[in-house]
């Protein structure tokens, strides 16, 4: 088993789907930057959260915010004509929040988009 351990930003906002089974899941993908200075690159994460935990955060992820996830990694190949390459996956087991996109930022903290300290929303613990 693989597990990952990963902070970076979103890359677009999270994106809520149901299985034919009516399971949520919802899908993101995290740039992680590897590196530093003139050897600084960056690889994408896709993550999966499943079932109610991914229904109540969906409206606190949005493209550049900060995340720290751990969950369990895996590979997904792919080929698209002549081309193939590999993604790096992750079915999230715990998320927290890191900082909001630079554009938010500035609101104050009366509109800030997240739950409040100790990831809680309306006083119940939402990991």
């Amino acid at each position: 088993m693989l597990k990952i351990v990963a902070s970076g930003r979103l890359t677009r906002d999270a994106e809520l789907r149901y299985t034919p089974k009516k399971q949520a899941v919802l899908n993101f993908t995290l740039a992680l930057d590897i590196g530093y200075g003139e050897n600084k690159t960056t690889e994408y994460l896709e993550c999966a959260l499943w079932g109610e935990r991914g229904e109540t955060v969906e409206e606190y992820l949005s493209k550049g915010r900060q995340v720290f996830v751990v969950g369990d990694g895996f590979f997904r190949s792919w080929n698209k004509g002549s081309k193939s390459g590999v993604n790096y996956c992750c079915n999230v087991d715990s998320l927290e929040f890191g900082s909001l996109p630079r554009a938010q930022a500035g609101q104050g903290s009366e509109s800030l988009p997240f739950p409040p300290e100790g990831n809680t929303i309306d006083g119940e613990q939402v990991f």
